[in-house]
């Protein structure tokens, strides 16, 4: 089968089953509720993974509730629920941090790169560049850790402009 990259997101699904069909005008009654690891990256990825493809699952985890719930859940053993998503398939998790940078988790490594100090001018873009960095090194076929640094310094150079860098700030990152 294809090795396939997915990049999307990693949410906490809040599933609510009802007791009755919903109607205009009428208040939710829930029989039950059930909090899931989700989002489209997970979404995407676990069927592939049953499907027999090799995946990888990048995914940027935001700074909420929601994201310490989801990062409570990847720090006990990031390697361990990211098999649970993608499957035996899985080659690296990813977890990005914002300005404290990202790490990555292997089979039998943990990398840890710590992001540039920059003037933040607009975060927007910052993890789909930070993606796309890491996605170009891992092409090139650039070690874990390589790749990590890479992806890092382009969401930094993307937080230090508006919107997503220029060609020329991309071609003087490679």
């Amino acid at each position: 089968m294809a090795r396939i990259v997915v990049v999307g997101s990693v949410a906490q699904d809040d599933v609510l089953t009802l007791r009755q069909p919903l109607r205009a005008g009428r208040h939710l009654d829930a029989a039950s509720r059930e909090l899931r690891l989700g989002g489209g990256g997970a979404n995407t990825a676990i069927p592939l993974r049953h499907a027999g493809h090799d995946v990888a699952l990048v995914a940027p985890i935001g700074g909420d509730a929601v994201a310490d719930w989801l990062l409570a859940r990847l720090q006990a053993d990031p390697w361990a629920e990211g098999r649970a998503i993608a499957g035996e398939g899985l080659r690296l998790v990813v977890v990005t941090r914002g300005p404290r940078g990202a790490e990555a988790f292997g089979a039998s490594e943990r990398v840890a790169v710590a992001a540039p100090v920059v003037a933040v001018v607009d975060s927007t873009a910052a993890g789909d560049v930070f993606a796309a960095g890491l996605l170009h090194a891992l092409v090139l076929g650039q070690p874990d850790r390589e790749a990590l640094e890479t992806a890092v310094a382009w969401g930094a150079a993307t937080v230090a402009c508006a919107g997503v860098p220029s060609r020329e700030t991309i071609e003087g990152l490679l």
